[in-house]
């Protein structure tokens, strides 16, 4: 049974600085800019990303968002190098980066590694030239400090480094397509073997399933490739949970959301659930909360909670995210909360445009508690958005494009975001069921009929972005006319004599 929670905007985001660098307002011609990785300590923000032929990083200081220090490496000056796809982790004290290179003169594609300190000086660096075809899109991220997978041709390879990046081993196996969903992930687990995850392609190549190859850490031999019949289906998210990889895909038949978990030891599979929840977009996000158990689906433009049992705890709708390639992290957790952040288009800018959307979410009922936008000013997509939270604060890293007329070439901006997280002080009667909206959802006219004591003065309708769409006094039992909002999910806030507050949630048909 699902839940159409009624929810308050009781908590929003107080925005407290932002840092745009990388070719922003830049006249000098930039093809691309890409994050690689981050790494926090106390209140201070290392970033590591790529501009063409530069790597860099930089340094901010999460309290002002000012610079703290920046560097920036280049290690070809004679065939200026294409950077694109890699990573960078934190591994101690030190950055180990792995990249792919391309030398546009000579046609040469290379895997370039380097690492640095925790002061951002030059450990060592290391390339190997990748040989037996040319690398296609999709990449992998660094999954180790020694391990790095990518696609090429029509293979998907596993490469080994030693700490000190030098190469050891390389596995490739044969794949039929090199979809852009199928982006090959490596996982560890807790006995030192490397798993890889890629969907699996039918010989149509229109159906998938998971596919898990487990390979020695030390040799590189293949110890297991399995294709898991039970995941047929589309749209397959997979993270990993200990020694487990839980993976969310839309069922074959019924277009069901569905989780299965594969034991990353003994290489078994348990199809945890086939849910009555039917979607037909893309899955984006899927993530397990540690403290409660419950499974959380984010897609294009719902996002859903389940327990273990399948037993759904709500299913929102979203303002549907923008079309494009997106690089989205996981859905960020606290003891009460889910958080969201994604790219959608913002019909409500003058001209529109693409904008960044921020989402507080009670984990448990679906209650939209607080949300924000960010106007990017690029007015495209999001290529790579990522997130993160502690104890008072949320950040946001992004890169998006942007078509430079003036020297017909591509740009890109990248930012950093900081949000406070404020409550603010709205009073919210313990019985929401005091007040009822009939029928819901609505149509033109919806009912309100009160409950309680209280005595109703005014109500407000806001959008799922809080912004105030209609608001006027009214009375015991009235009838609003609602015909002029458009289709999506809103929220009615009615304010008593007594200053309390109660928030119903509804949808506009």
């Amino acid at each position: 049974m699902f839940l159409l929670s009624s929810f308050c905007l009781k908590a929003q985001f107080t925005q407290q600085w932002v840092n745009n660098f990388c070719c922003f307002d830049s006249l000098q011609p930039h093809t691309f800019s890409y994050p690689l990785g981050k790494y926090v300590q106390q209140d201070t923000l290392t970033l590591s990303f790529y501009e063409d032929d530069l790597q860099r990083f930089r340094k901010v200081d999460l309290n002002t968002g000012n610079d703290i220090q920046n560097i920036t490496l280049t290690n070809d000056t004679v065939q200026s190098p294409f950077y694109y796809g890699g990573g960078t982790i934190h591994v101690a004290n030190h950055y180990i980066t792995s990249l792919i290179k391309y030398n546009a003169n000579s046609g040469v594609i290379k895997l370039f590694h380097n690492s640095m300190s925790e002061n951002l000086t030059t450990d060592w660096s290391n390339e190997i030239t990748v040989n037996n075809g040319t690398i296609a899109a999709p990449l992998s991220n660094l999954s180790a400090t020694d391990f790095f997978t990518c696609m090429v041709s029509d293979s998907v390879r596993i490469y080994k480094f030693s700490v000190n990046g030098l190469f050891q081993w390389m596995t490739a196996l044969p794949v039929l397509s090199t979809n852009s969903n199928d982006k090959p992930t490596l996982f560890l687990n807790s006995l030192d073997e490397v798993l890889m995850y890629v969907r699996n392609a039918d010989p149509t190549l229109t159906n998938y399933s998971s596919r898990l190859i487990k390979v020695d850490g030390s040799s590189g031999a293949v110890l297991a490739d399995t294709i898991y019949s039970h995941t047929m289906g589309t749209s397959h998210i997979v993270f990993q949970d200990f020694d487990t990889l839980k993976i969310a895909f839309i069922d074959a038949v019924g277009h069901f959301v569905s989780v299965a978990s594969v034991d990353m030891l003994t290489m078994t599979e348990t199809k945890n659930f086939t849910s009555n929840v039917s979607c037909f977009d893309e899955l984006e996000k899927f993530a397990v909360d540690q403290q409660t158990n419950q499974y959380y689906i984010k897609s294009n433009s719902f996002f859903l909670g389940f327990t273990v049992q399948d037993v759904s705890l709500f299913n929102i709708s979203l303002v549907p995210e923008s079309q494009g390639q997106y690089d989205f992290g996981d859905i960020a957790f606290n003891q009460q909360y889910a958080f969201l952040s994604y790219s959608f288009f913002n019909t409500a800018n003058n001209p529109v445009n693409n904008d960044i959307l921020v989402l507080k979410i009670d984990k448990f009922n679906g209650a939209v508690i607080g949300s924000t936008s960010y106007n990017d000013s690029r007015n495209t997509d999001e290529n790579y958005l990522q997130h993160y939270l502690d104890t008072a604060s949320y950040y946001v890293i992004f890169a998006n494009n942007f078509d430079n007329i003036s020297i017909l070439q591509e740009e890109t901006q990248i930012g950093i975001i900081k949000y406070n997280l404020v409550t603010q002080n709205i009073q919210e009667l313990q019985n929401n069921e005091s007040v009822l909206l009939l029928p819901n959802p609505v149509q033109n006219k919806v009912s309100v009929q009160f409950h309680t004591e209280n005595i109703p003065v005014s109500y407000s309708v806001c959008n799922i972005l809080g912004v105030v769409m209609k608001k006027d006094a009214i009375t015991q039992n009235s009838v609003l006319d609602l015909s002029m909002l458009k289709e999506g999910v809103y929220s009615i806030v009615i304010e008593f004599q007594n200053k309390s507050t109660i928030c119903k949630r509804f949808v506009k048909l």
